[in-house]
């Protein structure tokens, strides 16, 4: 099977704001390569959760054995504790993963590996990626002090 990677392609449960205007959109997010003139963002104190649906995959058969999630983020101002992290429904349920971040005064790619569907706990199935809604958790703890994502993609392998 070959590499395939999607990106964000209708708005699903939308929570964050956008720039340069509100919403939070997935056009600002779904660019083959980053793009930091469009973004969406949360601002502290406060939590922001976006799923979107993705693109068409285009496949149906092979075995997937990694969806490598990946967002292109910063920071502005010192956001304190903040927090960034993927963010799955699948079949009604939500998952998020992911460690806290700090503060990044550049943008940076960060990535979560998953090898497994949450709810089924086996493999990823073709089906399941179609049907799964992705996003991110944003969370900071300074007010008027935000987290950017600029880029949100899944490379499937």
């Amino acid at each position: 099977m070959s590499t395939v990677t999607i990106y964000p392609s209708s708005a699903y449960s939308i929570g964050c704001s956008g720039y340069p205007s509100n919403p939070a959109r997935y056009s600002y997010i779904d660019e083959s390569s980053p793009a930091t003139t469009d973004y969406n963002f949360k601002t502290g104190v406060s939590t922001g959760q976006d799923l979107f649906g993705m693109s068409a995959h285009g496949q149906s058969t092979g075995v997937i054995s990694n969806l490598a999630f990946s967002v292109y983020y910063t920071t502005q101002g010192n956001p304190g504790s903040c927090q960034l992290k993927v963010r799955i429904a699948a079949n009604g349920t939500v998952y998020n993963f992911g460690s806290a971040l700090g503060a990044v005064s550049n943008f940076k790619t960060g990535t979560v590996n998953l090898t497994t569907n949450p709810y089924t706990g086996a493999a990823w199935t073709w089906s399941d990626i179609t049907n799964a809604k992705f996003g991110y958790y944003l969370t900071a703890s300074t007010s008027g002090k935000n987290v950017i994502v600029a880029q949100m993609q899944i490379t499937i392998t």
